[in-house]
């Protein structure tokens, strides 16, 4: 092992480092006592480490069967004007030895994850390993982090494995997790995350989950939540920590992804990597990797095994030979673009970092009770675990008090947990062995604890600590009854003070002179035995409990009882139960029985107790013998058969233990509970020619669903739209698939290769949700080009460099050339891929490592996007010669005597010539780049001053506001003969429609002249503006008949609306006038009664809002006559009635009135003249229920004439009402209008 590194964990120490060899292999160990966790990984295999008792086991792990994480949520776009309402940010301060900022993270499991893992020691070590396997990674990525583990704690939640869980563990107030809020704020953690067992039901359906920081803010604090699966290990753990710090998967899986396709936010290198050399002709498999944050879609779409590599995506560091990521200055909008996710962690560090601050006074995170039996118990011992925020000392016995009524002295003893004094045992060993009643933990008045610093205490319990224990330590004695009896057989009841488990085999009871049979139990406290003497002569039948039969819910054991019964059979009498039955009821109700009765003369008081396979979920008053069922979920039958047919016997017994009973059985029925509904994992992806797709659909309800056990089941799902028999879908599970697709012989509808297909999936109460899935199917995934020709070489300084030609292997159609890399700024690529390196100094290099090395990556990508790239290096070397201590020089020919003429030296050279280009650049850039060059090297050093000017005219860029101001000298040094002048520029996130421009001036040059010989030379600067403008709202609509004014759709019918909105959109709302209303870019909605109704699409830039509308008649889907809608008829009631109005003036002018676009399925709306002027309203009700009548109703303000007719156009009967021109118009209340048409349907 290499690097090797260690660090306290919660209950030890983990020591990490890298294995040697090519490529590398890191190992993580963590040592907590006797408990050893790690894990080993190399680029062929992955394997975990446990230690069992005295022994150890390594045991390879199979990554790739393991589900990936799913796609990670990203938080709505936070309001105008919310910052105010988010919490400061404070200053974080940096480890001053290192530079490192720590990132500190709450890690909550749940119980099931605790008995996964084996135990609380045991998942505690798995999460110290989680925790400096990452910060292994962040180390050996570059990353200038590393996590804290700011507190562990076990959350009473039952866990599905369900995205929403996200949802629930990240709000406050919805009865799930709602610990978490305070613990977080108690511990100062900047991020929290859930480790879940998932998949002890099922198959896994993801790894993990979290929210995505698309912008780098304090207000994305309040989503800083994540999760992992126990099994999925550490690297899922920090790739969900990725997402929550700003992190993407890699390109290709962003791209696939039509729904979302390449996000750029944070920023353009905010992604993953996949190693694009696992695809050249031939590669290693040690060349098949992949980063954390990346997939494995690419890699399988190709039919390659590639591993995950501990790294996260950095192109300044290697692994197995090549770079781990693309440099910030590929093209971002391609999938081999930048990928460099070291620079965004290294980014967004401080933020992450200041989203929680730990205050100087500790106080109390946490008090958990440590028996298995919490609440209640009969131990002579009791302990607590006590979790302070931070560190502190001087914690002893006299810091606590214990108190309950009753209670004498106790010895405290407390103890820090192993490594930590953040965290202690307290055990009570004395003075409770034989209490009864409650105990509390408190602070002693006089307790001194403080922080390491001195900062005392706060002694404020959390709301959540356990501090009480109910003591029992009294032993339950059992009653037995009746005294007398006459019956054969004859009812025993065995009677406990409260409730108790194991009584329940037949030595817990005996008899003499009689036999018994097995103790049936009536509630938890109440059981019955039927005793049948031996002999029909009276006597005395003793019935006998022994000690030790049964223990209550403390641990006591029972102590023993008797009873002399005396039997006479003279006495018996026969009883009989009446008035008691079966019946059903709707699930989710209450069934409750008559009142019983019991006739043939019972002797004393007679009780009811209940039996039976579903007695459990029966209640039994046992005075007056009513049943109750509580309400039961239909869809989940709790009875023993499962067939929703609860089934109990009611006994009555009487002081002699004569008894009767009573069969009941009650059928639980179907209702329908309506629920909001929507379909998840519909995902809509791109695919590779000759591949396939498939997926798994879910009806879920969110915390409705988890607050009734689950998801929804069962369900019915169905497909639809122009693709869709294409599609296989199992209408059972929600299985979805599509087959192989040729690129080359597309098969949907449109001949696009883009397959579309509607699927909806309804539950057994009618509750449907639809969701669209398309996929697109692309020639082929991005490959690897072989790009050769390109080699290494070296340049004396002051010289130019240029490439040979380079040449591309399997490339399709033309290629472009790109450069990145650390010194990609230096060096120039021709559209033939050949590199030139200006003139460089020796003595001032300025590429990345200043060595005079200059490294660049050539990148070719031909039309299908294939690429490959090959890594140059350029040394600069010393110029030599030019005298000095070097050899003497020859001795001169003197062959000729003769003289010769001695040479003139030639005139010097015209000084070298200094020019500038324009140069533009967008604001998101963040800087504009001048390149300034000689005409010719020189051995002078060459200067210039320089400085930058605001612009002139309509689109001047102003110093402070857009740009700043600049200004300097630039130095050449001898032999260089290119420079740049970098200004940098402002992102103000504000729309700006021209370019906005400044000027850069060059003047009083030394040792050279300014092109065109002037005393200055200026050139301009342009900032592009690349916010998008202010939003313009539009939206187009399927599945409904539009014109310029109406659309017309039928009831239940979905349309789906897309927002076709331009500019910058932030914020988006539909409202579909029927109080409905979504956020989707894209939804589909249905109404459910006829109408006209408004949808209005409203959209925001945070600044500016922008609205568009459009206003839709609603018609019967199956309609209840054949009324059929016009500009002047109005269709009411399911379009059974008929309505239109007449004007008409006292000079005999008339006209028929037009319908307004308003209204419900019972009310319209008619105008005049103006569309403006409503002139009558008419409703048509339905009053069967009432008078068994239909009803029309009218109101107007006008006092025109006017004749309103309905028409039924089932019966073909109208009515009319009429107003006289010049009268005002009266009130129209027609309560008999249609008679004998009940019911309407």
């Amino acid at each position: 092992m290499e690097a090797l590194r260690s660090a306290p964990t919660s209950a030890g120490y983990s020591l990490s480092g890298d294995l040697a060899g090519e490529p590398p292999g890191s190992v993580t160990l963590v040592v907590n006592g006797d408990l050893i966790v790690g894990e080993a990984r190399t680029a062929d295999a992955t394997y975990t480490i446990r230690s069992s008792g005295h022994l150890v086991e390594i045991r390879e792990t199979d990554e790739g069967a393991l589900p990936d994480v799913a796609e990670p949520e990203t938080p709505p776009p936070a309001p105008a004007g919310a910052a105010a309402a988010v919490r400061d940010l404070p200053v974080v301060d940096l480890q001053p030895s290192t530079g490192i900022t720590q990132v500190d993270v709450l890690v909550v499991y749940t119980t099931a994850a605790r008995e996964a893992a084996g135990g609380e020691a045991a998942i505690e070590a798995e999460i110290d390993l989680w925790v400096a396997a990452t910060n292994g990674y962040f180390a050996a990525s570059g990353v200038n982090q590393r996590i804290g583990l700011a507190h562990v704690e076990e959350l009473d939640y039952v866990e599905t494995a369900s995205s929403y869980e996200l949802s629930l563990l990240r709000g406050a107030g919805d009865g799930f997790m709602d610990e978490v809020h305070a613990l977080r704020d108690a511990v100062g953690a900047d991020l929290v995350h859930l480790v879940e067992r998932w998949g002890a039901d099922g198959p896994l359906r993801y790894c993990g989950i979290a929210y995505v920081m698309r912008a780098i803010d304090a207000s994305f604090q309040e989503y800083a939540f994540g999760a992992t699966a126990l099994a999925c290990g550490s690297v899922v753990f920090a790739h969900e920590l990725g997402h929550n710090m700003g992190l993407n998967h890699d390109r290709y899986t962003e791209d696939i992804n039509l729904t979302r396709g390449l996000p750029n936010r944070p920023h353009a290198h905010a992604y993953g990597y996949v190693n694009q050399e696992t695809f050249a002709a031939g590669a290693p498999l040690s060349s098949r990797w992949v980063t954390i944050m990346a997939y494995r879609v690419q890699c399988s779409h190709w039919g390659i095994d590639c591993s995950r590599v501990g790294r996260f995506s950095n192109p300044a560091s290697a692994y197995s030979g090549a770079p781990a990521g693309i440099w910030m200055n590929g093209d971002a909008r391609s999938v081999t673009g930048p990928a460099d996710a070291a620079a965004t962690l290294n980014e967004t560090r401080t933020t992450v970092a200041g989203f929680r601050s730990l205050d100087p006074a500790p106080q109390v995170v946490s008090l958990k009770r440590r028996l298995p039996v919490e609440e209640r118990t009969n131990s002579d011992v009791l302990r607590w675990r006590l979790a302070f925020s931070r560190d502190v000392s001087g914690v002893t016995s006299d810091d606590f008090d214990l108190s309950g009524s009753g209670l004498g002295p106790t010895t405290v003893t407390v103890t820090a947990k192993t490594g930590s004094q953040r965290i202690y045992d307290l055990e009570v060993t004395a003075g409770v062995d034989s209490f009864d009643g409650q105990v509390t933990l408190d602070f002693a008045l006089g307790q001194d604890i403080e922080s390491l610093a001195g900062v005392a205490l706060v002694t404020t319990w959390p709301s959540h600590a356990e501090r009480t224990y109910e003591l029992d330590n009294t032993s339950p004695a059992p009653s037995i009854s009746p005294a007398n009896a006459g019956s054969s057989p004859f009812l025993a009841t065995i009677s406990f003070p409260e409730d108790v488990t194991g009584f329940a085999d037949p030595a817990d009871i005996t008899a003499t002179d009689a036999t018994i049979t097995v103790p049936s139990r009536s509630d938890a406290r109440t059981y019955t035995v039927q005793v049948t003497p031996t002999t029909m002569v009276a006597g005395t039948i003793t019935l006998s409990v022994p000690a030790a039969a049964a223990s209550d819910l403390a641990g006591n054991e029972t102590t023993a009882a008797s009873r002399d019964v005396a039997w006479d059979p003279s006495t018996a009498v026969s009883l009989t139960v009446g008035g008691l039955s079966g019946g059903s009821t709707a699930e989710n109700a209450q069934w409750t029985s008559a009142t019983p009765s019991v006739t043939g003369t019972p002797s004393g008081t007679v009780l009811w107790t209940k039996e039976g396979a579903d007695a459990d979920r029966f209640t039994i008053d046992a005075m007056s013998g009513v049943l109750v069922l509580p309400g039961q979920n239909f869809e989940e039958p709790a009875d023993a058969d499962g067939d929703n047919a609860y089934e109990v016997t009611a006994r009555a017994t009487d002081s002699e233990g004569n008894s009767a009973v009573a069969a009941v059985t009650v059928t639980v029925t179907d209702a329908v509970e309506a629920r909001n509904v929507w379909v998840s994992y519909g995902f809509s992806r791109k695919i590779p020619h000759g591949s396939g797709y498939s997926t798994r659909l879910f009806l879920d309800c969110g915390s409705l669903c988890r607050a009734a056990g689950g998801a929804i089941d069962p369900v019915t799902w169905t497909k639809a739209g122009a693709d869709q028999a294409l599609f296989t879908l199992d209408s059972a599970t929600g299985a979805l698939s599509l087959g192989a697709r040729d690129f080359g012989a597309p098969e949907g509808s449109n001949r696009d290769n883009v397959y579309e297909v509607i699927v909806g999936g309804t539950d057994a109460d009618g509750n449907a949700a639809a969701t669209r899935v398309v996929v697109q199917v692309i020639e082929a995934p991005p490959g690897w080009l072989a790009v050769s020709g390109v080699s290494a070489g070296s340049v004396v300084e002051g010289n130019t460099w240029r490439s040979a030609s380079p040449s591309v292997g399997g490339a399709s159609g033309n290629v472009v050339w790109t450069k990145e890399g650390p010194d990609a700024a230096r060096f120039s690529v021709g559209f033939d891929g050949v590199l030139t390196l200006g003139g460089q100094a020796f003595h001032n290099p300025v590429d990345a490592n200043r060595d005079n090395v200059y490294e660049v990556r050539l990148r070719a990508t031909d039309e299908k996007r294939n690429s490959g790239t090959v890594p140059v290096a350029v040394a600069v070397t010393r110029r030599t010669g030019g005298g000095g201590g070097g050899p003497a020089p020859p001795p001169p020919d003197d062959e000729d005597d003769e003289e010769e003429e001695e040479p003139q030296p030639p005139p010097p050279p015209p000084p070298p010539e200094l020019s500038v280009s324009p140069a533009e650049a967008s604001e998101r850039a963040g800087v504009v780049t001048f390149d300034v060059r000689l005409s010719r090297s020189t051995s002078r050093e060459v200067t210039v001053d320089y400085g930058t000017a605001d612009g002139a005219g309509r689109g001047d860029a102003r110093a402070g506001v857009d740009y700043t101001a600049t200004a300097g000298t630039l130095s050449f040094a001898p032999g260089s003969r290119a420079e740049e002048i970098r200004v940098p520029v402002t992102d103000d996130g504000r729309y700006e429609a021209e370019p906005e421009t400044f000027t850069l001036t060059l003047s009083r040059p030394r040792n050279a002249r300014l092109a065109g010989g002037g005393p200055a030379l200026r050139v301009t600067g342009t900032i592009h503006d690349d916010d998008d403008g202010p939003p313009m709202a539009a939206f187009e609509v399927a599945g409904a008949a539009c014109d310029d004014e109406l659309c017309r759709a039928l009831t239940g019918t979905p349309v789906r609306f897309s927002d076709t909105s331009t500019g910058k959109v932030l914020s988006r709302q539909w409202d579909f006038g029927d109080g409905r209303a979504s956020r989707s870019s894209s939804v589909e909605h249905s109404w459910s009664s006829p109408g006209f109704y408004e949808v209005t699409l409203s959209v925001s830039d945070g600044t500016t809002s922008s609205t568009a509308s459009r206003t839709f008649l609603v018609e019967a889907s199956d309609p209840a006559g054949t009324c059929e809608p016009d500009a002047q008829t109005r269709c009411l009631q399911d379009s059974r009635y008929a309505v239109w109005v007449e004007w008409h003036k006292g000079d005999g002018e008339s006209g028929r009135g037009a319908v307004v676009p308003e209204g419900t399925n019972d009310s319209g709306l008619f105008r005049f003249f103006s569309r403006e002027n409503w002139e009558i309203l008419i409703k048509v009700l339905d009053g069967c229920a009432i008078n068994g009548h239909v009803w029309v109703y009218a109101a107007s303000t006008t006092d025109l004439g006017y004749t309103i007719r309905v028409t039924d156009t089932v019966t073909g009967v109208s009515r009319e009402y009429r107003n006289e021109p010049g009268l005002p118009a009266p009130a129209i209340t027609d309560a008999t209008a249609f008679p004998g048409t009940c019911p309407l349907r």
